[in-house]
């Protein structure tokens, strides 16, 4: 006798295989995707609770020397960077906070929004300002007798590097091409001339102010700009929080 099979016990065949391998490898890939996006947020997490720990390094720096700093590798320093002679109480980091989470490192740069400028007056002084070679490394000096007071001589020296040694009345106003360095630069000026001469020495491209810095990671593309995960997290110091 010819033995009867049940239509329900068919198997299946090749086309629900394969829909059934295509639903597990969606669900799947959902899954990776869900997870990976889960990862990505806890990087930007972890980046922005690393920014804030720059942040607060940078800002004791400040309040012990007066200055920032462009360099995050001077926060992990025991001893003061050159140009820094007093108020340090360094290393302000304990750990190499110099990467992001996506293994680049973190880009401190000072808005740019005024000039320097400084006066000196009969002997001269010393200034110590900040610059940020992202904006322009290569610029030039002006000195300048604003009152016409008699002055007959006078030195600047940047960075240890005597630049002029012939200031006078004559010479005045004057240019002096520079070329700057990150972070922090010295600047000293001696003078001699009338009781009340003095001089002014400013240059005349934008110089970041000291007073505001940005610190940024690029995220998960590595590159300025973006949105959502790919997007710039940039701590702002005016406002304290991130952009």
């Amino acid at each position: 006798m010819k033995q009867q099979h049940p239509a329900n016990d068919r198997g299946f065949t090749l086309l629900e295989i394969l829909v059934v391998c295509i639903i597990i490898l969606f669900l799947v890939m959902s899954v990776v995707a869900m997870i990976a996006r889960v990862e990505e947020k806890a990087r930007a997490v972890k980046a922005k609770a690393e920014i804030i720990q720059l942040a607060m390094s940078i800002e004791k720096m400040k309040s012990d020397t007066g200055y920032f700093t462009l360099n995050l590798a001077d926060l992990m320093r025991p001893v003061a960077p050159p140009g820094i002679s007093k108020g340090w109480s360094g290393p302000y980091l304990e750990s190499v906070v110099e990467k992001d989470p996506w293994k680049e490192g973190y880009r401190i740069r000072l808005s740019a929004n005024r000039s320097f400028s400084a006066d000196y007056a009969l002997g001269g002084g010393s200034s110590l300002f900040s610059w940020d070679t992202s904006f322009l490394t290569s610029t030039y000096l002006r000195i300048d007798n604003p009152d016409r007071r008699a002055i007959t001589g006078g030195s600047l020296v940047l960075n240890g590097v005597l630049l002029t040694g012939s200031i006078n009345s004559a010479s005045l106003p004057m240019l002096l091409p520079v070329s700057l360095a990150a972070s922090n630069n010295q600047l000293s000026v001696t003078l001699a001339g009338d009781a009340d001469a003095w001089i002014r020495v400013t240059i005349p491209a934008v110089v970041p102010a000291r007073e505001t810095y940005l610190i940024t990671s690029y995220g998960l593309d590595r590159q300025p700009g973006g949105k959502n995960l790919d997007g710039d997290i940039t701590w702002h110091s005016d406002y304290q929080k991130f952009e």
